[in-house]
């Protein structure tokens, strides 16, 4: 979806010459574009074009394996539908929680991103170290920035429970 001040609209984004910021929700959202809508009046004159992404993440609270292997299939459509914004002067995308799975995976799929900003990451720690899933991909990043939370209870005890790993946003 793409919107601009104060509404959204379907289709796909034309983008030439501007600076877009992609967001994309995390794991069990029915409905990202209230957030999204703010976030976008809030970006005005920051970014010519907001673009809010929906991804199928879950409504089933047990279910986040599940998502997290489709987080995976929507990473690649995610760079697939946004080819065309190499036209772009500047694309930066802006993850939360499992939605950084699906940024990260569309830059491991070639999605070229100014500013990857990843905020209380629910995808494995050392995913972007150097040799691992996501390093090739956010190596072609001007700047990632990846936020955290110590005391956020569902990456916590949640994700260990679902991945048994620990949370890049822990």
């Amino acid at each position: 979806f793409r919107f601009g001040v104060p509404r959204w609209t379907p289709g796909p984004p034309v983008v030439t010459g501007q600076h877009a910021l992609a967001l994309v929700h995390g794991f069990n959202v029915e409905d990202p574009m209230p957030a999204y809508e703010q976030i976008g009046a809030r970006m005005a004159g920051r970014y010519d074009l907001v673009i809010g992404v929906r991804w199928p993440g879950s409504k089933v609270v047990l279910a986040f394996g599940l998502a997290a292997a489709r987080a995976q299939g929507a990473g690649i459509r995610l760079a697939a539908a946004l080819a065309d914004i190499n036209k772009v002067n500047a694309l930066d995308i802006e993850g939360h929680s499992l939605g950084c799975g699906v940024a990260l995976e569309a830059v491991r799929a070639g999605l070229r991103v100014r500013n990857l900003i990843l905020a209380n990451a629910a995808v494995d720690d050392e995913s972007i170290e150097y040799g691992q899933r996501y390093s090739e991909g956010v190596m072609h990043c001007k700047s990632v920035l990846a936020t955290r939370d110590a005391h956020d209870e569902v990456l916590r005890k949640a994700y260990f429970l679902a991945q048994h790993d620990r949370a890049l946003g822990l």
